[in-house]
């Protein structure tokens, strides 16, 4: 997999993502999220959710798959574990990530929220090939 730091940001929460390919990048950034959602808190693999999502683009596409965990989260109470299998594809124009994430539901005896992320946002959000992989920046909104 591959790793997220927190960016200093003025108003929201900030991170920096890569990873070796497109589909490592968006599996990192759903550890990030739910790095800055619960932090330290253990998330277990009891469960599994599935995901297809669309995008006009890879950064649209990572916006609308980040947004649908953290709708999950908060209107279905799941939370995200790990990305057990991840592929997107381009059709045309449109792309499209399909993903099975391993999870459990949110127990408040054993998850703590730290921060609510209201929304995925596309604020300085610029996926780029770097030698490593690629790498970008999310911002959410809290």
């Amino acid at each position: 997999m591959g790793e997220y730091r927190l960016l200093d940001h003025t108003a929201d929460v900030a991170l920096r993502v890569c990873g070796e390919n497109l589909e490592d990048l968006f599996a990192t950034a759903v550890a990030g999220w739910r790095y800055v959602t619960l932090e330290e808190s253990p998330v277990d693999d009891l469960g599994e959710k599935n995901f297809q999502v669309r995008g006009a683009s890879p950064e649209e596409l990572l916006v609308n798959f980040l947004s649908e965990i953290n709708f999950t989260f908060h209107v279905g109470k799941w939370v995200p574990a790990r990305v057990l299998e991840i592929q997107l594809q381009q059709e045309g124009a449109l792309w499209e990530v399909t993903a099975r994430v391993g999870g459990e539901y949110f127990r408040p005896d054993k998850h703590e929220i730290f921060t609510e992320i209201k929304a995925v946002t596309f604020h300085q959000l610029n996926i780029e090939k770097t030698a490593e992989g690629y790498c970008t920046n999310l911002v959410f909104d809290t």
